[in-house]
């Protein structure tokens, strides 16, 4: 199984940035791509269901929920 790095659209800040999330997943993309076009039409995996979506911004130091999966990213490593 390929690892994947969570990456998520910031609403504190407007940026994207990554986080310390790496999860194995066996249809990820090869390339960045936002969860909910990878799977779209298909049922997210368990590793993508159990991702917290709770995460602090970097740039202001508060802390942000994103559960928009358009704004949560899957990197390939």
């Amino acid at each position: 199984m390929k690892q994947f790095r969570i990456e998520f659209s910031c609403d504190e800040c407007s940026k994207i940035h990554p986080t310390k999330l790496v999860i194995p997943l066996k249809d990820g993309p090869a390339e960045r791509k936002s969860i909910l076009e990878n799977y779209q039409g298909k049922e997210f995996p368990p590793a993508i269901k159990m991702l917290d979506d709770f995460f602090k911004c970097p740039e202001t130091g508060k802390h942000t929920i994103q559960g928009d999966k358009q704004k949560l990213f899957l990197v390939p490593l």
